[in-house]
Order: C-alpha cells, then sequence, then structure tokens
C-alpha cells in the first residue's frame, strides 16, 4: 500500500491531515482545494483548456460542489494533471486561485493495489446485477399488462 505523506496549506506551507476514506493525494493528479468539501453533497466536474497567462494552454478538471442548505453550486477545487503540470506549476497555480490545501500527485500506480483492483471488480459486478435485476422487471411488467 502506497504510503501518505501530510498534505500541505497552500497559503501557509503548514501541515494537515487528510480524511481516510479517500486515497488522497492522488496518484496522477496535483490537488488544489478551495473550498471544505465537507459543507457540499453533490459534486459535478468540468475539464478546461486554460487560455492566456502563465498557464495559456493547461488542460484543468474544475470540480463544482453544491451546498448542502443552500443549494447553490461553488467551485470546490482543481485537478491538474502531472502529464500537463509540475508540481511548481500546480502549487503556483493554487496559491494564484487563493487555494487553502495543496496536495502534489504521489506518481504511484493504484494497479498495485489490490483493495483498489478487487473494488473496481466488485463494483463492475454489482452494476452488471443491478442492470440485469432492472431488465427483468421490466420484462415482468411488459409481460403483466
Amino acid at each position: 500500500m502506497s504510503r501518505r505523506r501530510p498534505a500541505e496549506s497552500a497559503t501557509s506551507g503548514g501541515s494537515y491531515a487528510a480524511p481516510e476514506p479517500e486515497i488522497k493525494p492522488y496518484p496522477n493528479f496535483h490537488a488544489c482545494r478551495i473550498r471544505d468539501p465537507e459543507k457540499y453533497n453533490r459534486f459535478r466536474t468540468s475539464s478546461e483548456t486554460i487560455e492566456g497567462g502563465d498557464y495559456d494552454g493547461k488542460e484543468i478538471t474544475i470540480i463544482f460542489g453544491r451546498h448542502a442548505q443552500t443549494e447553490e453550486w461553488s467551485l470546490t477545487s482543481y485537478r491538474m494533471s502531472v502529464e500537463d503540470w509540475t508540481e511548481a506549476q500546480a502549487r503556483s497555480f493554487c496559491r494564484d486561485h487563493n487555494g487553502i490545501l495543496f496536495e502534489s500527485a504521489t506518481g504511484e500506480s493504484m494497479a498495485d493495489d489490490q483493495t483498489a483492483s478487487a473494488t473496481a471488480t466488485m463494483t463492475a459486478a454489482d452494476t452488471a446485477i443491478r442492470r440485469l435485476r432492472l431488465a427483468r422487471m421490466r420484462l415482468a411488467l411488459k409481460v403483466n399488462q
């Protein structure tokens, strides 16, 4: 299993202990948190290409969250691929955009992670079973009409 490195605050360079449920930091993406995700109950992503400035032509993934109380959508974080972004560029972008937390990519492959591999297999099997169950229910409804 991969070793966890503490994430650094984007503004102060301090240490931050990331919550355990997700695998963080990401192996192939630098992450820049703008707002605390605990306040949001739904998320959406958008991939964009930056035009102009120091980061012209770079691809970035923007994550939007819906606030649990107000239901308003806000930008919550950015993900930057290691293929397009160096750690220094991503860290600078995060600071420039008032990031509250920066996590550099680990560069470690998840292919060797047996837990992740087993989870992906279980998820695919679970999805197939649910689709089959739904198809059977639809067929039964057509027969009974």
